[in-house]
């Protein structure tokens, strides 16, 4: 093109360092984005097991609340019902602790995929991103909820859904708190993500702005290379261009009209007569 036939201005080259060190940046802070989301997702994925592990416990508590009515009702024969549900209740209670596990592990791994630049640039958002809780939740065991049916009869059983109702209770306690700081950690990177997305936006206007500096620039050089061009030529032509080689025309060789159409010879034109009319 003609604006890169010719050497760039200063405020060309400037201008260009700029769109090219606004591009890197921006790149960076889309990658920057997209590291976030990878760490929302698996947040995600951990909250998912903590939700997990409280329909468990839920339904831990219903099959206790289930076992503790039959033992009531063992008059009516329920003793079969009740010993099924305890060993339902005591399965649910320790399968709950599985998802939980697993849901501290993934909020671990969120945070090794969390990008360090990300403390640099926004040190207030990240303070109090990371972390992770680690809970303990109490189990069951069937045996000796079994042990205690046989050596106290009802009153053992009633023992052992009091006692259970109590482990799946503070279970639910600890679940919940698990899952509350799993969910403040999200929103707290939810935050800092746009955080993030308004700097991106901030950079990309920033970069149109500059590749117009650039487009308003090279029109400039484009304008100026023309009128160059044009006035070289301008200035050619008025030397090439001499009066003197402008060849008069005799007025002999111009065309009379006659009355038969003929042209008129040099005697038939008398001095005093009016001029004939020029075809």
């Amino acid at each position: 093109t003609v604006v890169e036939s010719v050497p760039h201005t200063a405020k060309l080259d400037q201008v260009l360092r700029s769109v090219a060190a606004q591009t890197s940046e921006n790149l960076k802070e889309e990658q920057l984005m997209l590291q976030i989301d990878q760490v929302i997702a698996t947040l995600r994925r951990a909250e998912q097991y903590y939700r997990q592990s409280i329909n468990i416990l839920l339904q831990a508590q219903r099959d206790n609340r289930t076992a503790a009515v039959a033992n009531f009702g063992n008059g009516g024969g329920f003793e079969g019902l009740e010993t099924y549900e305890q060993a339902r209740r005591d399965r649910e209670i320790n399968a709950a602790q599985r998802p939980v596990t697993e849901a501290g592990i993934i909020m671990e791994q969120a945070w090794t995929m969390f990008p360090p630049i990300a403390r640099q640039r926004y040190p207030s958002l990240c303070a109090q991103i990371g972390r992770s809780p680690l809970p303990k939740l109490r189990s069951a065991h069937f045996g000796r909820t079994l042990g205690v049916k046989f050596i106290a009869g009802d009153i053992g059983d009633a023992f052992n859904d009091a006692h259970a109702a109590g482990k799946i209770r503070e279970n639910l306690q600890i679940v919940q708190q698990c899952m509350f700081v799993c969910e403040s950690q999200i929103q707290l990177v939810i935050a800092l993500r746009s955080s993030i997305s308004a700097t991106v936006d901030k950079m990309k206007a920033n970069l149109r702005n500059l590749k117009k500096q650039e487009q308003n620039e090279r029109q400039r050089i484009f304008n100026g290379q023309r009128d160059l061009v044009c006035n070289q030529y301008v200035s050619t032509a008025s030397l090439a261009f001499k009066p003197s080689q402008v060849m008069a025309v005799p007025v002999t060789e111009y065309s009379y009209a006659s009355p038969n159409n003929t042209i008129p010879s040099q005697q038939d034109i008398s001095p005093s007569a009016p001029p004939p009319a020029i075809l």
